[in-house]
């Protein structure tokens, strides 16, 4: 299946990226660090290893409340 995504929707994607990687990192229940953040068509695929429930609870809640975002 080919990338139907427009230059818009690469910029957005970007956006949403770094406004999630900005949140997570003045959020000091979360370390940032071991988050890394991808964002494709309005699905952010988040990787990395949450500390326990509540911060994996927390970095979902800042992605799912971004604008753009679509799924999680």
């Amino acid at each position: 299946m080919a990338d139907q995504s427009d230059l818009l929707d690469v910029t957005r994607d970007a956006w949403v990226s770094a406004q999630l990687r900005i949140k997570l990192t003045v959020d000091g229940e979360i370390k940032a660090i071991n988050y890394a953040i991808d964002t494709v068509n309005g699905t952010v695929y988040l990787m990395g290893i949450a500390q326990h429930s509540t911060e994996l609870d927390r970095v979902r809640a800042h992605a799912r409340n971004l604008k753009y975002v679509r799924r999680i």
